[in-house]
């Protein structure tokens, strides 16, 4: 009976009949636990102690953040291939995308707020398909780079003048150094520039005479030097030297010697004493004999040489 009397007291207490909560049915008298002995009601009490289920507490749990909207990262509601075309375009525009990589990142909201403000819209970084049309319609605005002023151009060749007296006579030489002959004369064209050189050749120690001409654009700046240096190797210069060539002058053209009489607006200014050209054969002084016989200088420009 007394065990029995336990048993029933311990699944009262397990089922949750709690000590603080209600009277203890071993010491109350009417209960069909009380145990007026103290002694059973101590062994009763041990019994129940001993069965009692272990109390659980629930452990406190943290409490979950309040659901919130999609990050501002994750704002894209197009394709992964339309938001590749978004950032091209946002950074043909001038903003900076981050790496074209179909990502819709940080970097390229910001460059998409940044295109929705210029365009006067709302700034919210929403990627959408009617946004990537906009963005794709949008004439790219050309940004204006600072003048940039041309170079200098190189300076003019400095032109080397040279005399037709002072010429006359210097010994012509090709590239490898052997001596051709001398220089006679200069051939003119119908424009009155310096076309072409004749050299009075000469083969071994003074034999085999004859006169070659060359186009004076192979004389160069060697005009003016003491010695007049042709750019021909010694193939090109042996045919020079052959006594039978013949000068042969094109029509309009004539020897530069031959012109006796200046005359401009015509009026006859004199016999002509000298010429100044320069390297690229262009007339520039005439020095004129009057008939008084003093010896003047004027420019080449309108004079027209008489044969």
């Amino acid at each position: 009976m007394f065990t029995a009397r336990v048993l029933a007291a311990s699944l009262l207490l397990a089922l949750g009949v709690s000590p603080a909560r209600a009277e203890d049915p071993l010491t109350t008298p009417g209960s069909p636990l009380y145990q007026p002995d103290p002694e059973t009601r101590a062994q009763a009490k041990a019994a129940v102690d001993q069965n009692r289920l272990p109390a659980t507490v629930p452990e406190e749990v943290e409490a979950l953040p309040p659901a919130r909207r999609p990050p501002p990262e994750a704002r894209s509601l197009v394709s992964r291939d339309n938001v590749m075309v978004a950032q091209r375009r946002l950074r043909a525009r001038g903003y900076d995308p981050g790496p074209i990589d179909g990502a819709f990142g940080q970097l390229t909201r910001r460059a998409l707020q940044a295109f929705q403000i210029s365009q006067g819209l709302p700034a919210d970084g929403i990627l959408t398909a009617a946004m990537v049309d906009r963005l794709v319609t949008t004439p790219t605005v050309a940004t204006a780079l600072p003048a940039v002023e041309p170079p200098p151009p190189p300076p003019a060749p400095v032109a080397i003048s040279w005399s037709l007296a002072h010429t006359v006579g210097k010994t012509a030489h090709a590239l490898p150094g052997d001596m051709l002959g001398r220089v006679a004369d200069f051939v003119m064209s119908p424009e009155n520039e310096v076309a072409g050189m004749i050299i009075a050749t000469e083969n071994g120690y003074g034999t085999n005479r004859g006169t070659a001409q060359v186009p004076f654009a192979k004389v160069g700046p060697s005009i003016a030097w003491p010695t007049v240096i042709l750019p021909l190797n010694a193939p090109e210069a042996l045919p020079l030297r052959d006594k039978k060539q013949k000068v042969e002058l094109a029509p309009g053209q004539w020897l530069l010697t031959s012109a006796t009489t200046a005359r401009k607006g015509g009026e006859t200014l004199g016999s002509i004493r000298d010429v100044i050209a320069d390297s690229d054969g262009k007339l520039l002084e005439l020095k004129i004999q009057r008939d008084d016989d003093s010896v003047v200088t004027v420019p080449a420009a309108g004079v027209e040489l008489i044969r």
